[in-house]
C-alpha cells in the first residue's frame, strides 16, 4: 500500500500547486486591475468659486500635465480659422506629393 500513499501524496501536491498558482495569478490580476483603475480615475478640476469659498481644498497643480489654464491660446487652433479655409486634399502619385499645378486634369 506504500505506492497508493505515494500516488495520493503526489495528487495532493499537484492540487496544492495548481491552487497556489491560481491564487497567485488572481492576486496579480487584482493588483493590475487596481493599478489600471487608479490610472483611469478622473479627478475633476476645482472651480475657482468653490476653491475660494473654502469648502473644497484646492488640489496641487501637476506641472507635467497640461490643463485648460496652462495651454497657450496661441498654440490652439481657432475655430474661425478652420471655417475660413477648407482643407485641400493631398494629391500623391506613387507615394510622392504633387502640387495642383503639376496634375494633368485631362489624363484622368
Amino acid at each position: 500500500m506504500q505506492w497508493v500513499d505515494r500516488l495520493r501524496k503526489a495528487e495532493q501536491q499537484g492540487r496544492d500547486a495548481a491552487r497556489h498558482g491560481w491564487d497567485k495569478a488572481m492576486h496579480h490580476w487584482d493588483e493590475a486591475e487596481s493599478k489600471l483603475r487608479q490610472r483611469m480615475r478622473v479627478h475633476p478640476s476645482s472651480c475657482p468659486d468653490t476653491a475660494a469659498s473654502g469648502n473644497v481644498p484646492a488640489p496641487e497643480a501637476d506641472q507635467t500635465k497640461p490643463n485648460a489654464s496652462t495651454v497657450n491660446a496661441s498654440t490652439a487652433p481657432s475655430p474661425e480659422a478652420s471655417k475660413a479655409e477648407p482643407d485641400k486634399p493631398i494629391v500623391s502619385i506613387h507615394g510622392k506629393d504633387v502640387d495642383e499645378k503639376d496634375v494633368d486634369e485631362t489624363a484622368a
